[in-house]
């Protein structure tokens, strides 16, 4: 019996230690998509080893095992190949592993042994001949759950200088947002956004956590086409407290069916998540209009999707509020792309950059700083839209972007964000201190935390303004 026992233990010792190196999933041939788990042996590695990996023949990179996942459970290391971040096209490919064996002090590494499968990516998705009909649907009971990130952030830029651009993160927030879908009447659902708790939000180096006291929902009427009718936020029982409203900016779809390259005019809607009102009303929402393309139809998180790409560029008209930083027809570049899950009418991804161009002249500035209006205003003024209005003197040309108007503090951001509300019917507290703002650069510009001594030439301040609003699906109950 002891002789039996130390014969199956040395059988197991050797079993463990000639694991063989090979490929256990995917199998071979097999077709695949999106992110690919590629499983080998947990233990075909031996101590100081790493694999070099290979696709049709070219290299492209050399890991350590710590660097993979470890299923323990099936004993397998899991590396990781995200076909669509890597652009890889649809096809055949082969896919190679060789592991290397530590050459020893002043040795190469050396070639143990090389393992490799062939797979077919397939990402691209077939539609029929006369395209798709792309539009959202409203299950009552049904609720949708995002996470959101929003990032805004300076860079400065001085010409002629020889100093390297600064960047400043002015506003970063992250949190949850439910979109339960509430009635469906005729093809428009009634919809509520409720924020999920923590609310993150960082400006600067303050952060701040905000919790389900904290929060509330905001209510809107959406047709199939994402076009809202109707928005009220409800305020009964707020005051003497902060409250903090989210809301989803959802992409406007196209009007009949499409197909890969379709193009047609459309518009970038962002609402004010503190504003009630009808469709249409400037002070509920902000319009950018936009071309729209149909990139492709591909698969997304697991969904058949067309990808959609909104673009524009070009100058604001007038004086523009940009989260409580007033800009002077600045250039303007927006590009929004949306992975809509057509089988299911949701949004399963999207991300919209937005970026703000702002040339300030040498000669505006020789006689003092270029402070620009003290930064962004803290909680609780991220809710108005009113950082993306044209001023109340452009009524003409400005009215191309509308005007968003917000209440609880000054400027807003994509999705909103909060107000202090004191006594009904009165204003919202104003946000509390933002970043500096960015002061003159060298030479005699002087006024503010960059500003320098006189004396030099004065040289143009480029200032660029980046919003990245991104928000992608969890999942839908």
């Amino acid at each position: 019996m002891i002789r039996l026992t130390i014969s199956l233990l040395m059988l197991w010792g050797v079993a463990c230690a000639q694991a063989p190196f090979t490929v256990v999933r995917p199998l071979n041939d097999a077709r695949v998509r999106e992110k690919v788990e590629f499983r080998l042996p947990l233990r075909s590695i031996p101590e100081g080893g790493f694999i070099g990996i290979t696709v049709n023949n070219q290299f492209k990179q050399a890991v350590a095992p710590i660097a993979l996942t470890t299923d323990r459970d099936k004993g397998h290391l899991v590396y990781h190949w995200d076909t669509k971040a890597l652009k890889i096209p649809d096809g055949k490919h082969k896919v190679e592993f060789t592991l290397y064996a530590p050459g020893g002090e002043g040795r190469e590494p050396r070639v143990m042994e090389r393992t490799s499968v062939n797979i077919e990516v397939a990402n691209k998705v077939a539609v029929p001949s006369d395209g798709v009909l792309l539009k959202y649907r409203w299950t009552p009971g049904r609720t949708a759950e995002y996470k959101t990130n929003l990032q805004m952030k300076t860079i400065t830029e001085i010409k002629q200088s020889g100093i390297t651009p600064t960047e400043d993160l002015l506003l970063s927030t992250s949190m949850g947002m439910f979109m339960n879908m509430m009635d469906n009447a005729g093809g428009v659902g009634l919809l509520s956004w409720m924020p999920k708790p923590p609310f993150r939000v960082q400006q600067g180096q303050q952060v701040s956590q905000f919790t389900e006291e904290s929060l509330g929902p905001v209510f809107q009427e959406v047709d199939s086409s994402g076009t809202v009718r109707y928005q009220t936020t409800s305020l009964m029982g707020q005051a003497g407290r902060t409250v903090y409203f989210a809301v989803g900016d959802l992409p406007i779809l196209p009007p009949r069916k499409v197909k890969e390259g379709f193009r047609w005019a459309s518009q970038v809607v962002l609402y004010d998540a503190l504003a009630s009102g009808e469709k249409g009303a400037l002070d509920v929402s902000t319009r950018f209009p936009v071309s729209a393309k149909i990139e492709s139809f591909e698969w997304e998180k697991g969904y058949k999707c067309a990808k959609i790409v909104y673009e524009l560029s070009g100058n604001v008209p007038g004086q523009f509020d940009l989260a409580g930083m007033q800009l002077s027809k600045p250039k303007m570049k927006l590009t929004r792309v949306v992975y809509f899950a057509y089988d299911i009418g949701q949004v399963v991804r999207a991300t919209m950059t937005m970026e703000f161009e702002q040339t300030i002249r040498g000669s505006q500035m020789a006689g003092g700083g270029m402070g620009m209006g003290g930064g962004v205003g803290g909680p609780p003024g991220l809710g108005g839209r009113a950082g993306f209005g044209a001023s109340e003197d452009d009524t003409e040309d400005g009215g191309r972007f509308g005007r968003g108007g917000g209440r609880g503090g000054g400027g807003g951001l994509p999705r909103g964000g909060g107000a202090g509300f004191g006594q009904p019917g009165t204003p919202g507290s104003p946000g509390a201190a933002g970043s500096p703002g960015m002061g003159g650069g060298p030479g005699g510009f002087g006024g503010g935390p960059r500003g320098g001594g006189g004396g030099g030439v004065p040289q143009d301040t480029i200032t660029r303004t980046i919003v990245i609003d991104e928000y992608e699906l969890v999942r839908i109950r």
